[in-house]
Protein backbone atom coordinates (compact mmCIF):
# COMPACT_ATOMS: atom_id res chain seq x y z
CA UNK A 1 0.00 0.00 0.00
CA UNK A 2 1.35 3.40 -0.89
CA UNK A 3 2.59 5.65 1.90
CA UNK A 4 2.20 9.39 2.39
CA UNK A 5 5.50 9.98 4.18
CA UNK A 6 7.83 10.22 1.16
CA UNK A 7 9.89 13.43 0.76
CA UNK A 8 8.69 15.98 -1.73
CA UNK A 9 10.45 19.32 -2.30
CA UNK A 10 12.24 19.38 1.06
CA UNK A 11 9.04 18.65 3.01
CA UNK A 12 7.22 15.39 3.57
CA UNK A 13 3.94 14.90 1.76
CA UNK A 14 2.28 14.54 5.15
CA UNK A 15 3.44 18.03 6.20
CA UNK A 16 2.24 19.46 2.89
CA UNK A 17 -1.05 17.68 3.44
CA UNK A 18 -1.47 19.24 6.88
CA UNK A 19 -0.85 22.77 5.62
CA UNK A 20 -3.16 22.81 2.60
CA UNK A 21 -6.45 22.04 4.40
CA UNK A 22 -5.72 24.61 7.15
CA UNK A 23 -5.21 27.38 4.58
CA UNK A 24 -8.34 26.36 2.72
CA UNK A 25 -10.34 26.23 5.97
CA UNK A 26 -9.36 29.82 6.84
CA UNK A 27 -10.20 31.06 3.36
CA UNK A 28 -13.49 29.18 3.46
CA UNK A 29 -14.47 30.85 6.76
CA UNK A 30 -13.48 34.29 5.46
CA UNK A 31 -15.31 33.73 2.18
CA UNK A 32 -18.42 32.48 4.00
CA UNK A 33 -18.37 35.52 6.33
CA UNK A 34 -18.03 37.95 3.41
CA UNK A 35 -20.98 36.35 1.63
CA UNK A 36 -23.14 36.66 4.77
CA UNK A 37 -22.11 40.32 5.24
CA UNK A 38 -22.98 41.08 1.62
CA UNK A 39 -26.40 39.44 1.93
CA UNK A 40 -27.13 41.22 5.22
CA UNK A 41 -26.00 44.58 3.81
CA UNK A 42 -28.18 44.13 0.74
CA UNK A 43 -31.14 43.30 2.99
CA UNK A 44 -30.55 46.43 5.10
CA UNK A 45 -30.24 48.62 1.97
CA UNK A 46 -33.46 47.13 0.66
CA UNK A 47 -35.25 47.97 3.92
CA UNK A 48 -33.73 51.46 3.97
CA UNK A 49 -34.77 52.01 0.35
CA UNK A 50 -38.30 50.84 1.13
CA UNK A 51 -38.48 53.27 4.05
CA UNK A 52 -37.24 56.12 1.83
CA UNK A 53 -39.93 55.32 -0.75
CA UNK A 54 -42.58 55.37 1.98
CA UNK A 55 -41.24 58.75 3.06
CA UNK A 56 -41.44 60.11 -0.51
CA UNK A 57 -45.04 59.05 -0.95
CA UNK A 58 -45.97 60.47 2.42
CA UNK A 59 -46.58 57.23 4.26
CA UNK A 60 -43.90 58.31 6.81
CA UNK A 61 -44.23 61.85 8.21
CA UNK A 62 -41.47 64.23 7.16
CA UNK A 63 -40.52 65.14 10.71
CA UNK A 64 -40.16 61.55 11.83
CA UNK A 65 -38.13 60.26 8.88
CA UNK A 66 -34.73 61.70 9.82
CA UNK A 67 -35.06 60.13 13.24
CA UNK A 68 -36.18 56.84 11.71
CA UNK A 69 -33.31 57.03 9.21
CA UNK A 70 -30.71 57.43 11.94
CA UNK A 71 -32.20 54.59 13.97
CA UNK A 72 -32.33 52.32 10.92
CA UNK A 73 -28.72 53.15 10.02
CA UNK A 74 -27.53 52.33 13.55
CA UNK A 75 -29.61 49.18 13.53
CA UNK A 76 -28.25 48.16 10.11
CA UNK A 77 -24.61 48.64 11.09
CA UNK A 78 -25.12 46.79 14.37
CA UNK A 79 -26.90 43.97 12.60
CA UNK A 80 -24.13 43.59 10.00
CA UNK A 81 -21.44 43.46 12.72
CA UNK A 82 -23.36 40.92 14.82
CA UNK A 83 -24.20 38.77 11.80
CA UNK A 84 -20.56 38.86 10.65
CA UNK A 85 -19.35 37.63 14.05
CA UNK A 86 -22.00 34.90 14.16
CA UNK A 87 -21.25 33.85 10.58
CA UNK A 88 -17.52 33.59 11.27
CA UNK A 89 -18.10 31.47 14.36
CA UNK A 90 -20.77 29.40 12.61
CA UNK A 91 -18.36 28.72 9.78
CA UNK A 92 -15.72 27.49 12.23
CA UNK A 93 -17.83 25.37 14.60
CA UNK A 94 -20.88 23.72 12.94
CA UNK A 95 -19.04 23.36 9.60
CA UNK A 96 -16.06 21.60 11.20
CA UNK A 97 -17.38 18.19 9.99
CA UNK A 98 -17.11 19.54 6.44
CA UNK A 99 -13.56 20.68 7.13
CA UNK A 100 -12.69 17.23 8.47
CA UNK A 101 -14.20 15.68 5.35
CA UNK A 102 -12.07 17.93 3.12
CA UNK A 103 -8.98 17.05 5.15
CA UNK A 104 -9.76 13.31 4.90
CA UNK A 105 -10.33 13.54 1.14
CA UNK A 106 -6.89 15.14 0.72
CA UNK A 107 -5.29 12.36 2.74
CA UNK A 108 -7.14 9.74 0.71
CA UNK A 109 -6.02 11.35 -2.57
CA UNK A 110 -2.40 10.96 -1.42
CA UNK A 111 -2.79 7.25 -0.77
CA UNK A 112 -3.66 7.09 2.94
CA UNK A 113 -6.47 4.51 2.70
CA UNK A 114 -6.57 4.05 6.47
CA UNK A 115 -8.21 7.45 7.06
CA UNK A 116 -11.68 7.25 8.64
CA UNK A 117 -14.22 9.84 9.81
CA UNK A 118 -16.03 9.57 13.14
CA UNK A 119 -19.79 9.89 13.51
CA UNK A 120 -21.29 13.38 13.54
CA UNK A 121 -24.31 14.66 15.45
CA UNK A 122 -25.53 16.37 12.28
CA UNK A 123 -27.48 13.81 10.22
CA UNK A 124 -26.37 14.98 6.77
CA UNK A 125 -22.70 14.96 7.77
CA UNK A 126 -23.13 11.58 9.44
CA UNK A 127 -24.37 10.14 6.14
CA UNK A 128 -21.43 11.72 4.31
CA UNK A 129 -18.98 10.27 6.84
CA UNK A 130 -20.41 6.76 6.49
CA UNK A 131 -20.23 6.98 2.70
CA UNK A 132 -16.66 8.28 2.84
CA UNK A 133 -15.57 5.51 5.23
CA UNK A 134 -17.11 2.89 2.95
CA UNK A 135 -15.35 4.39 -0.08
CA UNK A 136 -12.00 4.48 1.74
CA UNK A 137 -12.42 0.86 2.81
CA UNK A 138 -13.22 -0.27 -0.73
CA UNK A 139 -10.27 1.69 -2.15
CA UNK A 140 -8.00 0.10 0.46
CA UNK A 141 -9.23 -3.37 -0.46
CA UNK A 142 -8.76 -2.62 -4.16
CA UNK A 143 -5.22 -1.40 -3.50
CA UNK A 144 -4.46 -4.56 -1.54
CA UNK A 145 -5.89 -6.81 -4.26
CA UNK A 146 -3.93 -4.88 -6.89
CA UNK A 147 -0.72 -5.32 -4.91
CA UNK A 148 -1.39 -9.04 -4.40
CA UNK A 149 -2.16 -9.41 -8.10
CA UNK A 150 1.13 -7.80 -9.16
CA UNK A 151 3.13 -9.88 -6.68
CA UNK A 152 1.45 -13.14 -7.68
CA UNK A 153 1.63 -12.27 -11.37
CA UNK A 154 5.39 -11.66 -11.09
CA UNK A 155 5.95 -14.85 -9.12
CA UNK A 156 3.89 -17.11 -11.36
CA UNK A 157 5.51 -15.88 -14.57
CA UNK A 158 9.03 -15.67 -13.16
CA UNK A 159 9.07 -19.30 -11.98
CA UNK A 160 8.73 -21.03 -15.38
CA UNK A 161 10.97 -18.45 -17.07
CA UNK A 162 13.78 -19.07 -14.57
CA UNK A 163 13.24 -22.81 -14.89
CA UNK A 164 13.53 -22.63 -18.69
CA UNK A 165 16.65 -20.48 -18.42
CA UNK A 166 18.26 -22.83 -15.89
CA UNK A 167 17.71 -26.04 -17.84
CA UNK A 168 18.66 -24.36 -21.12
CA UNK A 169 22.00 -23.43 -19.50
CA UNK A 170 22.47 -27.03 -18.36
CA UNK A 171 22.04 -28.23 -21.94
CA UNK A 172 25.19 -26.30 -22.87
CA UNK A 173 27.32 -28.46 -20.62
CA UNK A 174 29.38 -31.01 -22.59
CA UNK A 175 29.40 -33.62 -19.82
CA UNK A 176 25.65 -34.39 -19.64
CA UNK A 177 24.27 -37.66 -20.96
CA UNK A 178 21.65 -38.08 -23.67
CA UNK A 179 19.15 -39.20 -21.04
CA UNK A 180 19.70 -35.99 -19.08
CA UNK A 181 19.36 -33.96 -22.25
CA UNK A 182 15.99 -35.57 -22.96
CA UNK A 183 14.89 -34.93 -19.37
CA UNK A 184 15.91 -31.27 -19.51
CA UNK A 185 14.24 -30.78 -22.91
CA UNK A 186 11.04 -32.32 -21.53
CA UNK A 187 11.12 -29.94 -18.56
CA UNK A 188 11.68 -26.95 -20.84
CA UNK A 189 8.75 -28.03 -23.02
CA UNK A 190 6.55 -28.51 -19.96
CA UNK A 191 7.45 -25.11 -18.50
CA UNK A 192 6.96 -23.46 -21.90
CA UNK A 193 3.47 -24.96 -22.13
CA UNK A 194 2.75 -23.76 -18.60
CA UNK A 195 3.91 -20.24 -19.48
CA UNK A 196 1.84 -20.22 -22.67
CA UNK A 197 -1.19 -21.47 -20.72
CA UNK A 198 -0.82 -18.68 -18.15
CA UNK A 199 -0.49 -16.05 -20.88
CA UNK A 200 -3.60 -17.43 -22.59
CA UNK A 201 -5.55 -17.41 -19.33
CA UNK A 202 -4.55 -13.82 -18.60
CA UNK A 203 -5.69 -12.75 -22.06
CA UNK A 204 -8.93 -14.73 -21.70
CA UNK A 205 -9.67 -13.20 -18.30
CA UNK A 206 -9.00 -9.71 -19.65
CA UNK A 207 -11.35 -10.40 -22.55
CA UNK A 208 -14.05 -11.71 -20.20
CA UNK A 209 -13.71 -8.71 -17.87
CA UNK A 210 -14.31 -6.40 -20.83
CA UNK A 211 -17.27 -8.48 -22.02
CA UNK A 212 -20.69 -7.26 -20.91
CA UNK A 213 -23.14 -9.42 -22.89
CA UNK A 214 -23.06 -12.95 -24.29
CA UNK A 215 -23.25 -12.98 -28.08
CA UNK A 216 -23.18 -16.77 -28.46
CA UNK A 217 -25.88 -17.77 -25.95
CA UNK A 218 -27.96 -20.77 -27.06
CA UNK A 219 -30.35 -23.25 -25.47
CA UNK A 220 -28.21 -26.16 -24.32
CA UNK A 221 -28.43 -29.42 -22.41
CA UNK A 222 -26.57 -28.55 -19.20
CA UNK A 223 -26.51 -32.14 -17.93
CA UNK A 224 -24.99 -33.51 -21.12
CA UNK A 225 -22.42 -30.72 -21.16
CA UNK A 226 -21.26 -31.62 -17.63
CA UNK A 227 -21.08 -35.34 -18.48
CA UNK A 228 -18.81 -34.49 -21.43
CA UNK A 229 -16.52 -32.46 -19.19
CA UNK A 230 -16.30 -35.35 -16.72
CA UNK A 231 -15.26 -37.69 -19.55
CA UNK A 232 -12.49 -35.26 -20.55
CA UNK A 233 -11.10 -35.56 -17.01
CA UNK A 234 -11.65 -39.30 -16.72
CA UNK A 235 -7.93 -40.15 -16.78
CA UNK A 236 -7.18 -37.76 -13.91
CA UNK A 237 -10.08 -39.15 -11.90
CA UNK A 238 -8.95 -42.74 -12.41
CA UNK A 239 -5.29 -41.91 -11.64
CA UNK A 240 -6.32 -40.89 -8.12
CA UNK A 241 -8.82 -43.78 -7.70
CA UNK A 242 -11.64 -41.37 -6.86
CA UNK A 243 -15.12 -42.72 -6.16
CA UNK A 244 -17.17 -40.77 -8.72
CA UNK A 245 -20.92 -40.15 -8.34
CA UNK A 246 -22.48 -38.23 -11.23
CA UNK A 247 -26.11 -39.25 -11.77
CA UNK A 248 -28.66 -36.55 -12.48
CA UNK A 249 -31.64 -35.78 -14.70
CA UNK A 250 -31.66 -33.65 -17.84
CA UNK A 251 -31.70 -29.89 -17.35
CA UNK A 252 -31.64 -27.13 -19.96
CA UNK A 253 -30.50 -23.51 -19.75
CA UNK A 254 -29.63 -20.65 -22.09
CA UNK A 255 -25.94 -19.78 -22.16
CA UNK A 256 -22.59 -19.92 -23.91
CA UNK A 257 -21.59 -23.53 -24.54
CA UNK A 258 -17.88 -22.72 -24.85
CA UNK A 259 -17.68 -20.56 -21.73
CA UNK A 260 -19.74 -22.84 -19.49
CA UNK A 261 -17.57 -25.81 -20.44
CA UNK A 262 -14.60 -23.91 -19.04
CA UNK A 263 -16.46 -23.43 -15.75
CA UNK A 264 -17.18 -27.15 -15.29
CA UNK A 265 -13.69 -28.23 -16.36
CA UNK A 266 -12.06 -25.72 -13.99
CA UNK A 267 -14.21 -26.67 -11.00
CA UNK A 268 -14.12 -30.44 -11.53
CA UNK A 269 -10.39 -30.35 -12.29
CA UNK A 270 -9.79 -28.44 -9.03
CA UNK A 271 -11.86 -30.97 -7.10
CA UNK A 272 -9.79 -33.81 -8.58
CA UNK A 273 -6.48 -31.99 -8.05
CA UNK A 274 -6.99 -31.31 -4.34
CA UNK A 275 -8.81 -34.53 -3.45
CA UNK A 276 -6.66 -37.18 -1.73
CA UNK A 277 -6.28 -40.69 -3.14
CA UNK A 278 -9.51 -42.69 -2.92
CA UNK A 279 -11.71 -39.74 -1.92
CA UNK A 280 -15.32 -39.33 -3.07
CA UNK A 281 -16.17 -36.99 -5.96
CA UNK A 282 -19.84 -36.02 -6.30
CA UNK A 283 -21.23 -33.99 -9.20
CA UNK A 284 -24.94 -33.13 -9.02
CA UNK A 285 -27.39 -30.99 -10.99
CA UNK A 286 -30.79 -29.88 -9.69
CA UNK A 287 -33.39 -27.21 -10.36
CA UNK A 288 -35.48 -25.15 -7.95
CA UNK A 289 -37.99 -22.70 -9.38
CA UNK A 290 -36.12 -20.74 -12.09
CA UNK A 291 -32.58 -21.48 -10.84
CA UNK A 292 -30.39 -24.41 -11.79
CA UNK A 293 -27.80 -25.57 -9.22
CA UNK A 294 -24.61 -27.44 -10.12
CA UNK A 295 -22.62 -28.80 -7.16
CA UNK A 296 -19.15 -30.35 -7.27
CA UNK A 297 -18.05 -31.97 -4.00
CA UNK A 298 -14.93 -33.81 -2.89
CA UNK A 299 -14.70 -35.44 0.50
CA UNK A 300 -11.04 -34.86 1.24
CA UNK A 301 -9.91 -31.25 0.85
CA UNK A 302 -10.69 -28.34 3.19
CA UNK A 303 -10.55 -24.59 2.51
CA UNK A 304 -10.26 -22.31 5.58
CA UNK A 305 -12.99 -19.70 5.95
CA UNK A 306 -10.63 -16.75 5.48
CA UNK A 307 -9.62 -18.11 2.04
CA UNK A 308 -13.04 -18.97 0.60
CA UNK A 309 -13.59 -15.59 -1.02
CA UNK A 310 -9.97 -15.02 -2.00
CA UNK A 311 -9.74 -18.23 -4.05
CA UNK A 312 -11.76 -16.45 -6.75
CA UNK A 313 -9.14 -13.68 -7.00
CA UNK A 314 -6.56 -13.55 -9.78
CA UNK A 315 -3.46 -15.68 -9.21
CA UNK A 316 -4.55 -16.69 -5.71
CA UNK A 317 -3.62 -20.23 -4.70
CA UNK A 318 -4.46 -21.80 -1.35
CA UNK A 319 -1.38 -23.99 -1.83
CA UNK A 320 1.28 -21.47 -0.75
CA UNK A 321 4.10 -23.86 -1.63
CA UNK A 322 2.95 -23.76 -5.29
CA UNK A 323 3.58 -27.49 -5.41
CA UNK A 324 0.40 -28.13 -7.39
CA UNK A 325 0.14 -27.19 -11.05
CA UNK A 326 -1.87 -24.17 -12.14
CA UNK A 327 -1.54 -20.42 -11.89
CA UNK A 328 -4.58 -19.44 -9.84
CA UNK A 329 -6.66 -18.05 -12.71
CA UNK A 330 -9.11 -20.91 -13.23
CA UNK A 331 -11.59 -19.92 -10.50
CA UNK A 332 -11.30 -16.21 -11.36
CA UNK A 333 -12.26 -17.07 -14.95
CA UNK A 334 -15.05 -19.37 -13.75
CA UNK A 335 -16.53 -16.67 -11.52
CA UNK A 336 -16.46 -14.09 -14.32
CA UNK A 337 -18.20 -16.50 -16.70
CA UNK A 338 -20.89 -17.28 -14.13
CA UNK A 339 -21.40 -13.56 -13.51
CA UNK A 340 -21.83 -12.99 -17.25
CA UNK A 341 -24.61 -15.59 -17.14
CA UNK A 342 -26.29 -13.61 -14.33
CA UNK A 343 -25.48 -16.40 -11.90
CA UNK A 344 -23.51 -16.85 -8.69
CA UNK A 345 -20.79 -19.15 -7.39
CA UNK A 346 -19.76 -19.96 -3.83
CA UNK A 347 -17.85 -22.55 -1.87
CA UNK A 348 -18.70 -24.48 1.30
CA UNK A 349 -16.04 -26.36 3.21
CA UNK A 350 -15.51 -28.17 6.49
CA UNK A 351 -12.83 -30.61 7.72
CA UNK A 352 -15.43 -33.31 8.38
CA UNK A 353 -17.42 -33.13 5.12
CA UNK A 354 -14.99 -31.71 2.55
CA UNK A 355 -15.44 -28.96 -0.04
CA UNK A 356 -18.40 -28.17 -2.29
CA UNK A 357 -18.52 -25.62 -5.09
CA UNK A 358 -22.04 -24.43 -5.92
CA UNK A 359 -22.91 -22.70 -9.19
CA UNK A 360 -26.36 -21.06 -9.53
CA UNK A 361 -27.56 -20.28 -13.05
CA UNK A 362 -30.91 -18.78 -14.10
CA UNK A 363 -33.01 -21.09 -16.26
CA UNK A 364 -34.54 -18.29 -18.32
Amino acid sequence: MSKIHSKEGGETRLNVLKKIPRVRKRWFNVFFTIIVIMITTMAMLLIYGLAFMLYKIGAIPALSFPHVSIIMLIFAVSTVVVIAIIAFLWGRIPLSPLNRLIDAMHRLSLGDYSVRLRDSRIHIFNELNHSFNKMAEELGNTEMLSSDFVNNFSHEFKTPIMSIKGFASLLRRPDISDAQKQEYVSIIESESERLASMATNVLDLTRLENLTILNDAVDLNLSEQIRTCILLLENKIESKSLDLHAEFDEYYINGSDELLRRVWINIIDNAVKYAPEGATLDVSVSQSSDVCLVSVHNSGSFIPENERERIFSKFYQSDRSHASTGCGLGLAIAKRIVTLHRGAINVESSPEVGTTFNVYLPVT
